[in-house]
């Protein structure tokens, strides 16, 4: 402990016990000596600007916390058993004279620094003056005894980072720390929110800040606040910061940012901030906040100074740098087939998970892709599986059938995320044409015609993941949380570099109408947001609908790719039928996908119902699959569908009608439409087709 404090501590402890042997005998006046500036209570004194009669209140409710001695002499100075010691009792151990009881009482107002500052606490304010009880706050006294660790919940980081170390602006770093050093130095308030997505370094750009500034981070995690406590945490984390000399920063604070919906309207009410956050932004102060989401509009209304600053999720090839830079530092050995360009662009890992991913690897040895994919791929976490439901990519290129054009589309997108980088980037088509790396596509046609399948199997082909994405728990009744909910999937989407895939997606990109009520505006305000988002979107979006006519024209206009399905002819039916019954299962040696595929006219997606079906129905009258159970499953299931079967099967045959749907008369046999002859796609897609290129 300090000298100067352990001379105060002792001379009270000295008049106490005058006080208590005196027998109601004042002791001679004394005075308290001078306070050393680089004392820890100095410190306190000078940093939170304490005068010298709060100074010496300090110094008794200090005494009181560390000397035994006070616990008796309190018991027959207080006539009780009070373990606090009360206001009138300290102005006695301090030799006040009566005239200055109400100077000592006017420094508990809450505007005054030992109330506003979070220094002392008082008991019960319900009794009077003279018998307040206090209470020396417990993070206070162990910075008076030289404990440097800070008060409970708060983090002190003391960090040697540069400029080097964020990505964000070189120069929008320097330009802020201009102005947070006139800042300090003047004694004037500034408020800096650094906005970005979970990750991204925000805390990370703060301690660069705090680095530069030649000052400690002292960090408060709001997020782990309560708000009944956020007042009286909010105090002692200003407190520290003044005492440590270190920039605060409050981290998470979409935490504390609350919209509050209407009950009586489909209407969401402006955020606000809890009232005691809002106090705290009010006052003269040196703060840096972090948040996922911009606030600059709320948190204007309650800081006269404030300043944005975005911390930017990497690009690929950000991303590919720091793997890069922390592998080498790190000292990790590598093998000759890691491509840390190809792994940067399918892992989109912000530079939190990037060290972790680093650090990880250094225990592995020498490293090659296999060990670093597997590595990035346990780091890949998001909350799209809040919105959106995890789609299996079981599916892989020769479980296809496809029209060719089909086929070379698929080849052509897997193409664009493959190689977006070098198009983008190093051969210059991304500034010279303004142009996102997102890649979209509207796959359109009847049911079951294999659109889903066909987007499993490009997530499987570039290893990522894919979300269908769930309307009922996207779309919202109340204003603008649509929007919120959308924004959090195409975020999630990018920062997990995940496939979103919207099924059925005419139920959100509908044609905008004409406004003649107050939905039909909400409904287009949507719309229009969805165009926003699909210009911007740097990852793989999908789009699939039965109805293409009712998508609207600007979203076709934003899609890099559109592909019509068609339904399966007579051929394509037979291959469908083929792999659709896995090879372990018991399957009759007579039955003939030929003649199934002639007997009705099932899509994809039918002929898979068709032949579970069958399988069933084997199972309960216990034989194999044959085909007769074949012709039963595929009739039930055209008839469910209603959809024409015919019994004869010879093509010089008059069609007759089977299913008892039509059995009124035979259906007028129609011109055949013209489909695009599917191709079966039998071997894995590398492999050479048609003698071309793969």
């Amino acid at each position: 402990m300090d000298p100067t404090i352990i001379q105060r501590v002792s001379l009270l402890r000295q008049r106490a016990a005058c006080l208590c042997s005196a027998g109601g005998i004042e002791p001679p006046p004394f005075r308290l000596p001078p306070l050393d500036a680089d004392s820890p209570l100095g410190r306190v004194v000078g940093r939170l600007r304490l005068g010298e009669l709060e100074a010496a209140l300090v110094t008794v409710l200090f005494a009181v916390e560390v000397e035994p001695f006070f616990a008796v002499a309190l018991r027959t100075l207080q006539r009780g058993t009070r373990p606090l010691i009360e206001l009138g009792t300290a102005a006695n151990l301090l030799g006040l004279p009566n005239d200055r009881l109400a100077e000592l009482i006017a420094l508990l107002h809450p505007e005054r620094a030992l109330v506003a500052e979070g220094l002392i606490e008082i008991e019960d304010t319900s009794v009077p003056a003279g018998s307040l009880q206090l209470r020396l706050e417990a993070g206070l006294v162990r910075h008076l005894v030289g404990d440097p660790r800070p008060s409970e919940g708060l983090v002190v980081v003391d960090s040697k980072l540069g400029l080097d170390d964020v990505l964000a602006a070189p120069e929008v770093v320097r330009a802020l720390l201009l102005r947070m050093q006139r800042a300090y130095a003047e004694d004037q308030p500034l408020t800096v929110e650094l906005v970005g997505a979970p990750g991204t370094g925000k805390l990370r750009l703060a301690e660069v800040l705090s680095s530069m500034l030649g000052r400690p981070l002292l960090v408060l995690d709001l997020a782990r606040v309560e708000e009944r406590q956020l007042g009286r945490q909010l105090k002692v984390a200003a407190r520290d910061a003044r005492i440590l000399g270190a920039l605060l920063c409050l981290q998470h604070l979409d935490a504390h940012v609350v919209a509050a919906r209407a009950e009586d309207a489909q209407m969401v009410a402006p955020p606000h901030l809890p009232r005691a956050l809002a106090d705290f932004l009010a006052r003269p102060a040196v703060i840096a906040l972090t948040a996922d989401e911009d606030h600059a509009t709320l948190l204007a209304e309650h800081t006269s100074s404030l300043t944005v600053v975005q911390a930017p999720f990497p690009t690929a090839a950000e991303r590919a740098r720091l793997i890069d830079q922390g592998l080498m530092r790190a000292g990790v050995e590598r093998r000759e087939d890691l491509a840390i360009d190809s792994l940067a662009r399918q892992m989109a890992l912000d530079p939190r998970r990037i060290a972790s991913v680093i650090r990880e690897a250094g225990a592995l040895g020498p490293i090659g892709r296999a060990e670093l994919a597997t590595v990035c791929r346990a780091h890949l976490r998001h909350d799209l599986s809040r919105v959106c439901e995890r789609v299996t990519n079981n599916h892989r290129w020769e479980d296809m059938v496809v029209p060719s054009e089909v086929y070379d589309t698929m080849l052509e997108m897997a193409s664009y995320v493959r190689h977006s980088r070098r198009v983008f980037d190093d051969w210059g088509f991304g500034s010279r044409h303004s142009l996102t790396e997102g890649v979209s596509a509207l796959f359109a046609g009847p049911p079951g015609t294999g659109k889903t399948m066909c987007a499993s199997v490009i997530a499987r082909e570039l290893g990522m993941e894919l979300f269908r994405v769930d309307v009922s728990r996207v779309v919202s009744k109340w204003v603008g949380e649509t929007e919120k909910n959308l924004s959090r999937v195409f975020d999630e989407a990018q920062r997990s570099n995940a496939i979103i895939l919207f099924d059925e997606a005419d139920a959100l990109f509908a044609k905008r109408t004409g406004v003649s009520s107050a939905q039909d505006r909400y409904a287009n305000q949507e719309v229009n947001y969805l165009l926003q988002r699909v210009e911007r979107f740097g990852g793989v979006l999908i789009l699939t609908t039965n109805f293409e006519d009712t998508i609207d024209a600007a979203f076709k206009r934003r899609l890099t790719f559109r592909v019509r399905f068609e339904r399966p002819d007579e051929e394509a039916r037979a291959l469908l039928w083929t792999k659709a019954f896995p090879s372990s299962c018991a399957l009759a040696a007579d039955v003939d996908p030929a003649e199934l595929g002639r007997l009705v006219e099932l899509s994809g997606g039918n002929i898979r119902n068709a032949a579970v079906r069958a399988a069933f129905l084997a199972a309960t009258r216990e034989r194999p699959i044959d085909q007769a159970t074949c012709r039963e499953a595929a009739l039930r299931e055209a008839s469910e569908m209603g959809m024409l079967a015919y019994a004869s099967l010879e093509p010089d045959h008059a069609p007759k009608v089977e299913s008892r749907a039509f059995e009124r008369a035979a259906p007028t046999p129609l011109p055949a439409p013209r489909i695009v002859r599917p191709i079966p796609i039998t071997n894995p897609r590398h492999q050479t087709r048609r003698g071309g290129t793969p």
